[in-house]
């Protein structure tokens, strides 16, 4: 059983967090979240779908082709995000690490 002054300090937390919350909620416009939460929990569905699409699209096109799906699936992403180069020259860094430290 809690003592007396703990019980005290948990209830001045309890009321610290209420005011807290009060203060959040008055800067937060939560009835804009509750508006758009359909279309958010909508679109992220179908973005989650979408990945698994892509994850196993890329999956087939690796087995076929005899590669790592990673590699596969890092290369397009880089082409459709346009960050070709900075993707290569990672690539050339890692090929050199393994060049210099292979054991």
């Amino acid at each position: 059983m809690a003592t007396p002054a703990k019980q005290m300090q948990g209830d001045i937390h309890d009321n610290d967090d209420t005011a807290l919350a009060k203060a959040v909620g008055d800067a937060i416009k939560l009835t804009e979240v509750k508006r758009a939460l359909p279309e958010l929990r909508a679109l992220c569905q179908r973005k989650i779908d979408a990945q698994d699409s892509f994850r196993e699209a890329v999956k087939a096109v690796a087995e076929k082709a005899g590669m790592n799906a990673q590699a596969l699936s890092a290369y397009v992403t880089a082409v459709v995000r346009g960050k070709e180069d900075e993707h290569h020259e990672r690539a050339r860094q890692l090929d050199l690490l393994f060049e210099e430290f292979d054991d």
